[in-house]
């Protein structure tokens, strides 16, 4: 009798190089399916990263730290939100608002260098059109 040896699978065993592209490449479809980059409106703006999962609205300004956050505050009292929190020190701000209809918007502000700073906007999941109005109106101010 000629029997082939047993091969046992244990589930310690290093995964097949295929399995592993699988995976990555898996996970880059969900992890860029879930993020868009949206060309300005106005001439020399800088593109708006929208993640559709968080909702998050991101972006880079080209001024420091206490010109966007002046900006960012000017933008939110233009649009007439009411301001709930303001907090900066020379690393980060941030600015918490409401609209009239009650929606909660969220700005962070860091400093990512003496002429740059990045800008989160969130104002929930499903609100996205909200955080990108938001990111542009301080982007025109900044300009």
């Amino acid at each position: 009798m000629n029997q082939q040896p047993r091969r046992t699978i244990s589930m310690f065993a290093r995964p097949t190089s295929r399995a592993v592209a699988s995976c990555a490449a898996a996970s880059l479809v969900i992890a860029l399916g879930a993020c868009s980059t949206k060309p300005p409106e106005q001439a020399g703006g800088t593109p708006l990263t929208v993640n559709a999962m968080s909702g998050t609205v991101s972006t880079l300004l080209a001024t420091n730290l206490d010109g966007s956050y002046a900006a960012a505050l000017r933008a939110i009292k233009e649009l007439q939100f009411v301001v709930v929190k303001e907090a900066k020190d020379t690393l980060r701000g941030v600015i918490e608002a409401r609209t009239a209809d009650d929606r909660h918007v969220t700005i962070e502000l860091e400093k990512r260098s003496d002429t740059i700073t990045s800008l989160d906007v969130n104002a929930g999941g499903m609100r996205t059109e909200l955080a990108e109005t938001v990111a542009r109106k301080i982007q025109s101010i900044v300009k």
